[in-house]
């Protein structure tokens, strides 16, 4: 079995619906689906520099702090990973998270973080199971 390797960001919304905002597909994209169209899939697609990708290779949550690492844990199935993504955030100051995206590597191929006035989106970097 081919591994897959997980690019990972944890982050810190002001409420579930700017999360739902950032992370939706933008309806109006299948409306003017064409090489020189200005519109993104969604803002987190757009925000990795891109238009289009697919959504079946990306995962994401908006829960308590406390139940989202139980979550994580659970999606993640790796007591490494877990160790890794505490020290990780510990290293980039990250207290407070109540989100958190995967995406198979690759898919964004220079992954950022992304500040903005209601949310914080912090690139952790890639996990290798």
């Amino acid at each position: 079995m081919d591994s897959i390797n997980t690019d990972f960001w944890l982050g810190k919304f002001k409420s579930k619906e700017i999360f739902k905002n950032f992370m939706q597909e933008n309806e109006n994209y299948y409306e003017s689906e064409d090489a020189n169209s200005k519109i993104s899939l969604s803002k987190f697609i757009e925000s990795q520099g891109h238009k289009w990708v697919d959504h079946d290779f990306l995962e994401s949550s908006f829960l308590d702090q406390e139940i989202l690492v139980k979550s994580i844990d659970s999606i993640i199935n790796n007591c490494e990973w877990i160790k890794e993504t505490e020290e990780k955030a510990e290293v980039k100051d990250i207290k407070e998270y109540n989100v958190y995206v995967s995406a198979n590597e690759g898919l964004f191929p220079n992954p950022i973080s992304v500040y903005k006035e209601d949310f914080e989106l912090i690139y952790l970097g890639t996990y290798v199971q």
